[in-house]
């Protein structure tokens, strides 16, 4: 990136593939929908955001609002302890293909 890049570039960098912790952002997903139905919600909104490439400049704006208020402050819960507890006890990897060394 260089300086006086556009929003539109900075955003399209920063949600490449690359920029991306993709593994964990997978895990994320796989806790959520082993919650709440608002986790699950959640969960998908945050797959649907991440399987569509091509798209994520142009919905950041969901995105953000997965993990940010209107007001631009962290929201309070990202997810529930059931959440937590039963997507780490359910699943020991997200769907797809295992990495290497796992």
């Amino acid at each position: 990136m260089a300086a006086g890049d556009s929003e539109a570039a900075l955003l399209a960098a920063g949600t490449a593939d690359e920029a991306l912790d993709l593994m964990g952002l997978r895990y994320c997903i796989a806790a959520l929908r082993a919650g709440s139905d608002a986790d699950v919600a959640r969960g998908d909104a945050l797959a649907r955001w991440l399987d569509a490439p091509e798209r994520r400049v142009d919905d950041f704006a969901d995105y953000r609002g997965l993990f940010l208020t209107e007001e631009g402050a962290p929201r309070r819960n990202l997810i529930t302890r059931a959440a937590l507890r039963g997507g780490a006890g359910r699943r020991s990897h997200p769907p797809g293909p295992r990495p290497s060394g796992c």
